[in-house]
């Protein structure tokens, strides 16, 4: 669907939250509503939508029903995408909880729950915490039930950039070349999610006084976010002020 699709599915949705309908009813067009906002990236008006969907169905469903394991989720990422990684995190948790009690030890969705936790935990600067919870997915992801390559690369990128910010400088890069691989091939070079790796290595090289290099893979980065996120976002905030001080590091060394 497009932007404009969404945006008419919100006007459908909030006037069917206009009538009178029953509490079992509500909070999934209060689900879908929410879900159309995140999608135009309006991140206050999903998260509004999206807490009172995760109310009406605690008070529907009782808090412990693994179906409030999706709301949960998407407003984890409603917060996240909005920097708000503290609320984001207790959401993330709140979902992986939820859904560990109903997932096989093995599923692949167990993986993807777990990486979404890494990553917000990386972006509040707890690579330490996140790291554990990242090999395990990396190994429920690596397992016979789990065939999608490009999960796994994604799984691996954040692991790394776990890493990175615990100096484990080595194995971190051999994560990101092995991602960057599997997701260049799937997204191309100006997609977010390739962006994330092109920084990790920009990170790498700067770390290890490879100023060109570090500068190039730091305007690829750039280009991969491109307009997905206002400058106003605190990790963007991060990537261009890591870019700037290389800029600066050359300029002193006498290079363009």
């Amino acid at each position: 669907m497009t932007v404009g699709q969404f945006t008419e599915a919100q006007k459908l949705l909030e006037a069917a939250l206009e009538a009178d309908i029953p509490p079992e009813e509500k909070w999934p067009v209060l689900y879908m509503l929410g879900f159309a906002h995140t999608k135009t990236q309006d991140w206050s008006k999903a998260q509004i939508s999206l807490e009172r969907s995760l109310q009406g169905a605690e008070t529907v469903l009782g808090r412990d029903d693994p179906r409030l394991a999706r709301v949960a989720s998407t407003l984890a990422a409603a917060y996240q995408n909005d920097g708000q990684y503290e609320k984001a995190e207790k959401y993330h948790r709140r979902s992986l909880a939820l859904q560990e009690k109903v997932l096989e030890p093995g599923d692949p969705a167990l993986a993807r729950l777990l990486m979404n936790l890494g990553s917000v935990l990386n972006l509040e600067s707890k690579g330490k915490e996140a790291e554990p919870l990242l090999r395990r997915a990396l190994s429920i992801a690596s397992g016979p039930a789990a065939p999608d390559r490009v999960a796994r690369a994604m799984i691996e990128d954040n692991l790394a950039n776990s890493l990175r910010d615990q100096g484990q400088l080595e194995e971190a890069e051999t994560l990101y070349t092995d991602s960057l691989k599997v997701l260049h091939d799937k997204f191309g070079e100006t997609h977010q999610v390739t962006a994330d790796v092109y920084w990790g290595l920009a990170f790498i090289a700067k770390q290890r006084g490879q100023l060109e290099s570090a500068a190039s893979l730091y305007e690829k980065a750039i280009r991969g976010f491109g307009t997905s996120f206002p400058e106003s976002t605190p990790f963007i905030k991060q990537l261009r002020s890591e870019y700037e001080q290389v800029k600066a590091d050359l300029s002193h060394a006498g290079k363009p």
